[in-house]
């Protein structure tokens, strides 16, 4: 072979394994293939409804940069793509885009789960130690899914397309908005919440079973601390529970406090509550 011949040979091999390398991307050799997706997704109306201040409605919106996860239904756990917010955000709506991978079809229906972030590989893990109280962050935490179905689908281009019909999201776990009062009806400078059930406060959820339970503590960081705590618990019974507080104020005396309420906090719900504490 003269040295023309195998660098011409060297060049079409290369040129054969690039391409089958791209091609690959997007028709793998198992039937998967890319689909770009759009989606106009809803926040919880029950939560929503149930806020009764205008300023608490960001509970219930779309924060920029926020993204989902789909889970193709009937398959493992694991996430064929996310989507991200395309359009505003300040809404319960929002319009989403991505693109999601796998074998699909017209009749094929997903699971979306808010934020992207809870599925890790085959699980869906929902965490809620980290929490602080302030009412802009709580999003990281309000954990929420839904059921989206195609309404339009072309599998003959490449990439694909798809998108499905509008579809809300119900949250996981119960979203509060709590105030703590003295015996003389002060409110308190939160430095620390502990918060504890009966029943149990689940901090970590792992595919819906509470693989922690115990005490659920937020650091107050809010820049005022006689602010109200803004809190998502995801407990382990959603009928009647007692729920305790045990405060350590921010303030120079630095006090202790503690009380009990009866709370139902369930999934999908939205309390708003002022609780009196006791000094220790």
């Amino acid at each position: 072979m003269t040295k023309k011949t195998f660098f011409y040979s060297a060049a079409l091999l290369l040129s054969a394994c690039f391409f089958g390398a791209c091609g690959g991307d997007d028709d793998d050799s198992d039937g998967s293939k890319n689909y770009t997706t759009t989606a106009s997704i809803k926040k919880s109306n029950s939560v929503f409804s149930s806020i009764t201040q205008e300023s608490d409605m960001i509970l219930s919106y779309w924060q920029s940069g926020e993204t989902v996860a789909a889970v193709l239904n009937g398959s493992t756990t694991k996430s064929a793509g996310t989507l991200s917010i395309s359009g505003s955000t300040g809404s319960r709506k929002a319009d989403f885009k991505g693109t999601l991978k796998g074998i699909f079809t017209q009749s094929s229906k997903f699971t979306v789960y808010s934020p992207a972030s809870c599925i890790s590989g085959g699980t869906i893990t929902y965490t809620y130690t980290g929490q602080t109280g302030v009412k802009s962050k709580i999003h990281n935490f309000n954990f929420a899914k839904g059921t989206a179905t195609i309404d339009g689908f072309n599998s003959n281009t490449n990439p694909g397309t798809m998108e499905f019909n509008e579809f809300e999201l119900s949250n996981v776990q119960a979203l509060c908005k709590f105030t703590f009062v003295d015996s003389n009806n002060k409110t308190l400078n939160v430095g620390t919440l502990k918060i504890k059930s009966n029943a149990g406060i689940a901090r970590v959820v792992t595919d819906g079973t509470a693989t922690d339970k115990g005490v659920l503590t937020i650091t107050n960081g809010n820049s005022d601390k006689d602010d109200p705590i803004f809190v998502a618990i995801y407990n382990t019974s959603s009928s009647q529970d007692t729920f305790t507080f045990d405060v350590t104020t921010s303030d120079s005396e630095a006090a202790s406090y503690t009380g009990s309420t009866t709370l139902t906090c369930a999934p999908n719900t939205y309390i708003e509550k002022t609780i009196t504490l006791t000094k220790e």
